[in-house]
């Protein structure tokens, strides 16, 4: 089965390969062109059996193009960069997995030392293109071992990651709708898209019998520099799909790794479906408040605190595939959406000593509301060849400076009826509401946002559902979701009128007569600039003064959808107190742990189970919410056939919750307990008891976890932020401590067990 992947892989790629034996013409002058580029290569092979699709191999790779002359030294350019050219390769990154060749091949590989392909890929190689063919590829390292030469010239799918063309392909006059047949390869078709002073887009694709190609080029026309590409190939045979992707950027191009590296056939599948037939999901009820930003709650955007250092890669492997820098902003409904720079990046050991290590940063940082929380994140991989894998287990915590540039937020009241009829529009931003089914409430809301300006329709102003529309956009049908968004991630993105789209589907429950659009652009004026130590999850989390992150899935039901779920409502009085059974075999009693600690049930007459008298004990997180439950000591029996029982609830006395005033705060999930401490003397009481001391909840009256340290022992004092700070889940809005009334009460209980069905 391998071979006969591995043999329908080869053939695949010399096709694709014919796209690089062609030629480029383009020429102008410059006076400053530059000699070396270093790109992102990232490469797939997917087969569909017929019955699944799964990946035969993926590639990702940053290479580093240097131009030599013939003799191997360096040169120069005074005219743009041809097809005719001497390079040295170095990669500074290399991962594959190939299903048909299982020689593991990656930078932070720990047995990368005894690998020889490994040993042989590193040292980089010498490339000679002829009319954008590669004539000669050699490599630095093991030119003397025929046998590591030989493998590597038969790993086509390695071989080729190095074989791509740093220009376009083939000789295209700069002129719209010019079109050649590929010199390779016949089925193939270039075809000149569009011309400006600095670029040249072509579009390469063709289809026969079993075969279907597209893709898209960018050149840069006055450096001869390719600026990005994507290549998409599928051919049938035996009833069995073949699909090849590759897509090849500059390396500070950012998202463009991650969409190709976790493609899945089955997410574009659900995706793809017709807008009518779409399942939707409700709005999410999060609450947010939309009003234009001041300085004081900018700044406490970049608070003194710790992010995260978190392994984002396979769980359980030995060194981490990818690292992910994230950084809890603030806990707000405030709405925000900010650019967020992520800047010289230094490792550390524990002892705090600095690690030579260094880091490619494929995504972008973006501040945005998750769920209740403000947060951003960047994904860094480690690069370079030497003790990769050691430095990256060496790593205990990475600085990073922080620059934080937020957007305008400017409130604008449009009529629905409006909207539906005229597109709305901000400089180059544009929202468009498309009525589907106008009996039905369903409508599809389109978005194109600048570089510089972006328009948001706040979702949570509807009642409804909704859901991710299918992406227009002229394109062969057959492409899936994931490579139209490639393309429109990739192409032109550099132009300053390059416009990101985005669909969704709405689906109301009542038509409104005005709704909220807000227009946003950069407030570079408001910038914020910190440097933040990130630490490990577990660190992270037992430092108290630390906001929990709500970071979840970045789709859209991850937290578009999002919603707190509601806990059963607790007994938190006297009067609530009663016995319970859930089929006449148990018994429990549901309080709050407030109330427990000054209610405990006393029984006076029980029964033996086995040796054991039966006993109450309290359950904190029942399955039910909170409660003493009737049982034997050791836990092992709580149901009973044919027993009686009766007893009374002994209660200290009432409590009643007082609220405890709070000054604003930058940090609403840490609370100020100085006044409560002074009032009460608690703070030698045992930590373990300041649960039961406060109520704390968000805006919408959801209750917030207290935070504690795992060290029950510790006294109240020892365990708040700078000895007088609770930590709680999320942002309090309204904070309640407990008081106890001086007037016992006494509530009898007696109960009946059933008797054996």
């Amino acid at each position: 089965m391998a071979i006969g992947i591995c043999r329908v892989i080869c053939t695949t790629v010399t096709l694709t390969l014919g796209l690089t034996a062609c030629d480029n013409s383009l020429s102008s002058k410059s006076a400053s062109i530059p000699t070396q580029s270093e790109y992102q290569i990232i490469s797939t092979v997917s087969l569909n059996d017929g019955f699944e699709t799964r990946k035969v191999m993926q590639a990702r790779l940053l290479l580093d193009y240097q131009l030599q002359d013939a003799e191997g030294k360096a040169a120069s350019l005074t005219t743009p960069l041809t097809h005719n050219a001497h390079f040295f390769l170095q990669p500074n990154l290399l991962q594959i997995s190939d299903y048909g060749m299982p020689i593991p091949v990656s930078n932070i590989d720990p047995k990368s030392q005894s690998n020889e392909i490994v040993q042989l890929v590193k040292d980089g190689f010498n490339v000679e293109f002829s009319k954008g063919e590669v004539r000669q590829l050699t490599p630095i390292a093991k030119a003397d071992q025929k046998d590591i030469i030989e493998l590597f010239e038969h790993w086509i799918n390695l071989n080729s990651l190095f074989k791509q063309t740093p220009t376009l392909p083939v000789a295209l006059e700069p002129r719209v709708g010019y079109s050649i047949s590929a010199p390779m390869d016949a089925r193939l078709t270039w075809t000149v898209e569009q011309v400006t002073e600095d670029k040249l887009f072509a579009v390469v694709q063709g289809e026969k019998d079993n075969f279907k190609a597209y893709g898209k080029f960018e050149l840069n026309r006055k450096t001869g520099w390719l600026e990005s590409m994507a290549f998409f190939q599928q051919e049938e045979s035996k009833g069995s799909t073949l699909t090849r992707r590759i897509a090849m950027a500059p390396k500070d191009s950012p998202y463009i790794m991650n969409m190709l590296w976790h493609a899945d056939a089955n997410y574009d599948a659900e995706r793809d479906i017709d807008d009518l037939q779409k399942e939707l999901y409700p709005i999410s009820d999060v609450p947010r408040e939309y009003k234009a930003h001041d300085k004081a709650f900018i700044e406490s955007l970049l608070s003194d605190q710790q992010g995260i250092l978190d392994n984002i890669g396979p769980w359980g492997a030995d060194t981490p595939e990818v690292l992910q820098l994230r950084f809890v902003h603030n806990m707000s409904p405030r709405y925000v959406v900010a650019n967020v720079q992520y800047e010289d990046l230094a490792a550390f050991d524990a002892s705090g000593n600095p690690i030579d290590i260094d880091f490619w940063q494929h995504s972008g940082g973006l501040a945005m509301n998750f769920n209740r929380s403000i947060e951003s994140s960047v994904d860094i991989i480690a690069t370079g060849w030497d003790d990769t894998a050691k430095k990256l287990n060496q790593i205990d915590h990475i600085t990073a400076k922080l620059t934080l540039i937020p957007e305008s937020n400017k409130i604008v009241e449009k009529s629905w009826d409006e909207l539906i009829a005229t597109p709305y529009t901000f400089g180059d931003a544009s929202l468009t509401i498309q009525v589907l089914d106008a009996e039905a409430k369903l409508f599809k809301v389109v978005t194109k946002q600048s570089k510089t300006q972006n328009i948001n329709l706040p979702f949570q102003q509807f009642k409804g559902k909704m859901a991710e529309a299918r992406r227009d956009g002229d394109y062969p049908k057959w492409l899936t979701v994931t490579d139209k968004e490639l393309l429109g991630e990739l192409i032109g993105v550099d132009d300053p009128h390059h416009l990101s789209t985005r669909a969704l589907l709405l689906k109301l429950d009542e038509i409104p007569k005005t709704v909220v659009v807000i227009e946003q652009q950069p407030q570079p004026e408001l910038s914020q600039t910190k440097n933040i130590r990130f630490v490990k999850f577990s660190d992270y989390n037992q430092n108290l003064a630390n906001p929990l992150s709500e970071f979840g899935d970045s789709s859209l039901d991850g937290f578009l959808y999002q919603d707190l779920e509601s806990s059963n409502p607790e007994i938190s009085a006297i009067q609530g107190i009663k016995p319970e059974t859930d089929n006449g075999h148990n018994l429990h009693i549901p309080m709050s742990a407030a109330l427990a600690s000054a209610c405990k049930p006393e029984i006076e007459q029980g029964f033996n189970e086995g040796k054991h008298a039966v006993t109450w004990l309290f359950e904190p997180n029942a399955p039910d919410g909170p409660a003493y439950t009737l049982m034997t000591p050791d836990r092992e029996r709580q149901f009973f056939y044919d027993k009686h029982i009766q007893g009374k609830i002994h209660c200290q006395g009432d409590i009643s919750w007082q609220p405890l005033e709070q000054a604003a705060n930058p940090r609403p999930w840490l609370i100020d307990l100085q006044a409560w401490l002074t009032k009460t003397g608690y703070g030698n009481e045992p930590s373990k008891d300041l649960k039961n001391y406060f109520k704390v909840e968000d805006a919408q009256g959801k209750s917030l976890t207290i935070r504690l340290p795992e060290n029950a022992e510790l006294r109240i004092k020892e365990t708040l932020v700078d000895g007088r700070y609770l930590s709680v889940a999320g942002p309090a809005a309204k904070v309640s401590y407990m008081t106890l009334s001086q007037n016992p009460v006494d509530i009898p209980y007696e109960f009946t067990f059933k008797p054996l069905p």
